[in-house]
């Protein structure tokens, strides 16, 4: 059962009652034991510059009025029906200590005191159905100012964090699994907006379908990169409560953001020392689920103006297949593609107009283009000059910067030198390196191009520090550093075994869902093409342990007997060696 269970007794009632009232019938079809509309009801913008949002089905007739209304009048009974356990599963996912916020509650005391669970879920329930009715402070934040340097002159020197309640936030997340359903039943985002949706690898997705697509034009494409100037905090709450009412979602719902908006306010602290109280009248706080899920809501129409009024780029998969678009959007970091220069400035043109009709602004000096026609709008990217897109450098023409593994190496290095300096004891050291260093390489397996003796390299530079800092011995045991402690190892982790493990994992994840989603073909179509490691990684491993990967197994099973066999060859080395061999024997 996941953190979305909680909203699954909600939706699937929600769509039994609604289907039951439709005329003529839709065609239903069971999916994951939840029942869902053969017909696409999508949601598309008529104008960016009113942000009109309105209704249309592509293969049935029906009033968006009668929608909204099958939808207002059983939300009520359909939240009813959630029940306790599954509230309880949602608490199990809370993260132990999180910063609490104004009530100073953490969720560790939360989680572990079961008896508050049925009085706080009763509680939610009806903060979630009766907005506007909670004292003050469950709406206030707490407002840090983290230097961005060590010595700040002007207040945007400044990074302010906002820490709410972890009530509220337990609440929000009520809010967003229902409305997450709600959203995804209906296909209210675009196949553009990858941010807050399920069932993919997120930011990783979104980079490997940047470079499929670059690839396959050769990287030709004329590309604007485009930066929002303070995207959350410039959501007018005006055009918020617009989309959401025009895209009729549940009443219980609008409600509850109308009244939550109304109400936000944050303490503005520098250190210990409180300086101000302020009124939220603009933007939308973050640090709770439902922040992300209502700013991709309020770019939606941008990116369905784009897809209707603009040619997209295509790419063929070997099934014919054809995976069509010209704008790639993660939450607020958005690019735009197209084969004609004259046809990228049309389309960063509507952009403008469009962040001006709502309040947005964007920011010339951190967005960058390829085509001298767009550079009052974005800094021409020329030479060598490059831009950081989703955490991957590229130059003018899309291309994944050379010196991209290098610089991962670099900030390793930098955070095993941080942790070297500190006094804590082996087993938190090794325990600190592999959450807080070693962990920087995930996001980029599978998208920045690797080799094995790169990972190789990489655990070699770790050992060096950690011999220069003293931590293990020139003559000391190596693989012994990688088993798990209670196997008397050290329990540092081993970025070839952990690079081995997660291209695993991208490969089966991808291919598996190959049939359903062009995207996902398209990138296993890119991955075989270029015989990238993560296509052989099957092969590679059973070469080398002798695994055996079987279609018809859950990857999570795979994956387990992967560490297995990984562990299995370094028990092998030890034996190779008298000396070490006796304490394993």
């Amino acid at each position: 059962m996941t953190s979305g269970t909680l909203a699954k007794n909600f939706m699937k009632l929600f769509w039994d009652k609604m289907v039951a009232r439709l005329e003529p019938p839709f065609l239903i079809r069971e999916t994951r034991n939840r029942k869902y509309t053969e017909a696409t009801i999508d949601i598309v913008a008529v104008s960016a510059l009113n942000s009109a949002v309105e209704y249309y089905l592509k293969h049935n007739v029906l009033s968006g009025l009668g929608m909204a209304a099958i939808a207002l009048q059983t939300a009520q009974d359909c939240y009813d029906e959630i029940v306790v356990e599954e509230f309880k599963e949602l608490i199990k996912n809370l993260g132990n200590w999180k910063s609490p916020g104004a009530d100073g509650i953490f969720n560790y005391y939360i989680k572990w005191l079961p008896s508050l669970h049925e009085p706080l879920y009763k509680a939610v329930q009806r903060m979630c159905l009766d907005a506007g009715r909670e004292d003050d402070w469950l709406y206030r934040g707490v407002t840090y100012l983290i230097p961005k340097n060590e010595q700040p002159t002007s207040p945007s020197q400044y990074r302010p964090i906002t820490c709410m309640s972890n009530l509220y936030k337990l609440m929000t997340r009520c809010v967003t699994e229902s409305l997450k359903r709600e959203v995804e039943a209906r296909g209210l985002l675009t196949e553009n907006q990858m941010g807050t949706k399920r069932r993919v690898q997120g930011a990783k997705e979104h980079a490997l379908t940047n470079i499929v697509i670059n690839s396959k034009y050769e990287h030709g494409l004329h590309s604007t990169w485009v930066d929002v100037m303070k995207a959350f905090d410039s959501v007018d709450h005006r055009y918020l409560m617009h989309i959401l009412e025009s895209l009729h979602l549940p009443g219980w719902v609008v409600s509850f953001v109308r009244h939550t908006i109304s109400r936000w306010h944050i303490d503005i602290r520098w250190g210990k020392e409180a300086l101000m109280t302020k009124a939220i009248g603009k933007g939308i706080l973050q640090g709770d689920s439902l922040s992300p899920l209502l700013f991709v809501l309020c770019m939606g129409p941008l990116s369905r103006k784009l897809n209707a009024l603009y040619p997209p780029v295509k790419v063929r998969t070997p099934d014919d297949r054809i995976l069509a678009t010209n704008h790639l959007l993660y939450i607020d970091d958005l690019k735009i593609f197209t084969e004609e220069e004259g046809m990228l400035k049309k389309m960063t043109e509507e952009t403008q107009k469009f962040f001006e009709a709502i309040g947005f602004r964007m920011n010339r000096d951190k967005s960058a283009t390829s085509s001298p026609e767009c550079s009052n709008a974005a800094k021409l990217l020329e030479g060598t000059g490059t831009y950081k897109y989703l955490g991957i450098t590229e130059d003018g023409n899309s291309r994944t910067s050379a010196a991209m593994l290098e610089e991962i190496i670099r900030v390793i290095v930098t955070r095993l030198q941080l942790l070297l300096k500190t006094d804590l004891s082996a087993k938190n050291l090794f325990r600190a390196i592999n959450q807080y260093t070693l962990t920087v390489i995930n996001y980029f397996i599978g998208v920045v191009p690797t080799e094995k003796d790169d990972m190789a390299r990489i655990d070699r530079l770790v050992r060096k520090h950690l011999r220069q800092a003293g931590v293990i011995k020139d003559n000391s045991n190596v693989s012994r550093l990688y088993l798990p402690r209670k196997e008397m190892g050290r329990g540092l982790h081993n970025l070839q075994h952990k690079a081995e493990a997660m291209m695993l994992r991208l490969w089966l994840t991808l291919t598996k869902d190959e049939s359903r989603s062009v995207r996902r073909a398209a990138i296993c179509q890119h991955y075989r093409s270029s015989y990238h490691r993560v296509s052989l990684i099957v092969q590679e491993l059973k070469g080398d342990y002798g695994l055996h990967v079987l279609p018809q197994d859950p990857i999570e099973k795979t994956i387990r007997d992967l560490r297995p066999a990984q562990t299995k060859k370094l028990h092998d080395i030890i034996n190779e060696t008298k000396l070490h061999k006796l304490l394993f024997s």
